[in-house]
């Protein structure tokens, strides 16, 4: 219990953080992370032995959330974006590796998701000091890619 408390605070300060500092990349994925922790959280309710076996909803939540990170990642003008979604993807491996190996110990599989969980943190509190970085140094910090440019015949 007291490691489900540490991360929520950890969770919840690093997406304030990101929310008031960070740029709109940062702000969206903050929104996302959030999002996805209140749904797991809520279809966690629903799974009796959480790690013994695929909870489907909370692979759903990740699977959207990695989605998510990635289309951010196509659109966004940071690399750490790539990172994020990355990350996440490595979530979804996890679950990939418990449906096609059942016997997975369900600690593994457990920590396999909490670590990357806790990977994804300082990623998005550097990607927001690095915002605010580039905000004083050029006065700008551009948050979107430029759409491709049509070259004519």
């Amino acid at each position: 219990m007291a490691r489900a408390l540490i991360f929520s605070g950890l969770l919840l300060a690093v997406c304030i953080y990101a929310m008031v500092r960070g740029g709109k990349p940062e702000r969206y994925a903050a929104g996302f992370y959030l999002a996805a922790f209140i749904a797991s959280a809520l279809s966690a309710q629903f799974g009796t032995e959480l790690y013994h076996s695929i909870n489907w909803g909370i692979f759903a939540i990740d699977l959207i959330l990695a989605v998510s990170l990635s289309v951010l990642a196509l659109h966004a003008n940071r690399y750490w974006t790539i990172w994020a979604s990355s990350i996440q993807l490595v979530a979804i491996l996890a679950h990939l590796a418990k449906m096609l190996v059942p016997e997975i110990a369900a600690t593994a599989y457990q920590i396999t998701l909490l670590v990357w969980s806790y990977a994804a943190m300082p990623v998005l509190v550097a990607a927001t000091w690095r915002h605010r970085q580039r905000l004083r140094l050029y006065g700008a910090d551009l948050a979107w890619s430029a759409p491709p440019t049509s070259v004519e015949a």
